[in-house]
């Protein structure tokens, strides 16, 4: 922190599709260098640690368990480094599966927050295999802590409590009634967006627009990470 300042960076890690130890791998190296760099809070994007295009493959255990794996392999490799990440990744949970971001600092899983807004045209089908976000928090075991599932969550640090985080995921920023409005009215200053929005023809320019207005209307900072380099759901 410098004048009441502190360093955000959206990071784009290389991504190999269900490959959950290399994505980690290279969501690792990219945090290392972040760290190094002075960052404080470090955004990756949607399903990072899988890749977001793997179709079918998220409702097989054998995913689900090295996403989980790749968590928690990222927690303790990051655990020294002085800095908040939020990285995404799927989560089962009482039988459904959730589009989630974990947010994790100091060797710590801090909580997952889930997808609310699940896109189904054009070449999105994310409610066939993702549950949307419950209107409740949870609670969510995960190995020795428990920790909360649901959107209904800030991230506070103690040593700078104006740094309150929300966190909506990608598709939640394009429709009426984004959950970034919430946040911010709670009281968030910044709000972290991990994507995997496909690349178009005028997406770049448009996604800018709607992350510029979205950051007036909430008077918060807005950070948004896209899909991993090499993978594009388009």
């Amino acid at each position: 922190m410098k004048d009441g300042f502190i360093k955000v960076a959206a990071a784009v890690p290389a991504v190999k599709v269900a490959n959950t130890k290399f994505n980690c791998e290279s969501c690792i190296s990219l945090a290392q260098k972040a760290s190094e760099a002075g960052v404080k809070v470090l955004v990756f994007p949607e399903l990072a640690l899988t890749g977001y295009s793997c179709g079918d493959l998220f409702s097989t255990d054998t995913l689900l368990d090295g996403a989980l794996n790749a968590l928690r392999e990222y927690i303790y490799a990051t655990a020294m480094l002085d800095m908040v990440s939020v990285i995404g990744l799927p989560i089962s949970f009482s039988d459904k599966i959730y589009n989630c971001a974990a947010v994790v600092s100091g060797g710590q899983l801090l909580g997952l927050v889930p997808k609310k807004n699940l896109p189904t045209y054009l070449e999105a089908y994310e409610a066939r295999i993702f549950t949307s976000a419950p209107d409740d928090n949870f609670a969510y075991v995960f190995d020795d802590s428990v920790v909360m599932l649901g959107l209904k969550q800030m991230f506070v640090c103690r040593q700078m409590p104006m740094l309150r985080l929300g966190i909506e995921i990608c598709e939640d920023l394009l429709v009426a009634a984004a959950p970034s409005s919430v946040l911010a009215a709670a009281g968030a200053t910044i709000i972290v967006n991990p994507a995997a929005s496909g690349e178009t023809v005028g997406k770049e320019e448009y996604r800018r627009m709607m992350v510029c207005a979205q950051s007036t209307r909430t008077l918060s900072a807005y950070i948004y990470s896209g899909a991993g380099l090499g993978e594009s759901p388009a």
